[in-house]
């Protein structure tokens, strides 16, 4: 295991310190996941003590959300699904098939999921009020592995606006660096896949899981994969948000 001291350092005076320990010998970026996620939350409470978040346990609107997630995420996520106790992960599955029979009932991805093809998909799925199949009694029952975006919803303005996301000023935390987008990009790199215009919805992983399971099978150094992501947040240092690190 290689040692990543990591220290993020905010307007010269707010500091966040994480130690992550990274395989040496070869994984697959699936395996990556957990270590990023963890990096990605010393972002969000650097700015979360700068500003309030007015986002309170139990309330799910977000959940009802067309959530995007990076190729690495989808089968993260799968794998999470697949290690459920039987009972739970049967009823998850029975989750996503009923949210994909009202999709498909409704043929919200008859035009694709581009954006250039079907600029309302968003709000049309938004609209369909379907949760998230890992929400349970307006809890997320997979918070801490809960992909990047649902990460970032950390929002500032009147809760009672999340009702009409589309149509009120919802304002949000904004994070400097934005880990979700940098990942999705490299994987797909990664992959040898052309860039994505748009990621794949969080309630699709099952089916596109199982027609691309074979790309989980490539590893790369465990050190490699995590230095190159740190290095590339490195590049982004500036006065306001600046990442340094010491590899043991």
């Amino acid at each position: 295991m290689k040692q990543f001291n990591i220290c993020i350092k905010q307007n010269d005076f707010l500091f966040q310190f994480i130690k992550l320990d990274i395989p040496d010998h070869d994984i697959s970026l699936t395996d990556l996941m957990p270590a990023l996620f963890k990096l990605f939350d010393c972002f969000i409470e650097i700015e979360l003590k700068l500003t309030k978040t007015t986002c309170q346990k139990g309330c799910s609107v977000c959940c009802n959300q067309l959530i995007p997630i990076s190729i690495s995420e989808a089968f993260y996520l799968n794998d999470l699904i697949q290690n459920l106790p039987r009972e739970k992960q049967t009823a998850v599955n029975k989750r996503f098939q009923s949210a994909l029979h009202i999709m498909n009932k409704k043929r919200l991805f008859t035009r694709g999921n581009n954006p250039t093809v079907n600029k309302n998909i968003d709000q049309d799925y938004f609209n369909l009020k379907i949760s998230c199949p890992f929400l349970e009694s307006n809890i997320c029952s997979i918070y801490e592995f809960r992909p990047f975006v649902c990460r970032e919803y950390n929002l500032t303005s009147n809760p009672d606006f999340c009702i009409d996301p589309y149509h009120n000023s919802i304002e949000k935390i904004k994070i400097k660096r934005n880990i979700g987008a940098l990942v999705a990009a490299f994987t797909a790199r990664l992959y040898g896949l052309p860039p994505i215009p748009i990621p794949i919805p969080l309630i699709l992983i099952p089916g596109w899981v199982k027609e691309n399971k074979h790309l989980n099978n490539k590893t790369w150094s465990g050190e490699w994969l995590f230095n190159t992501i740190i290095d590339r947040l490195v590049i982004l240092n500036d006065k306001s948000l600046e990442l340094s690190y010491t590899v043991l």
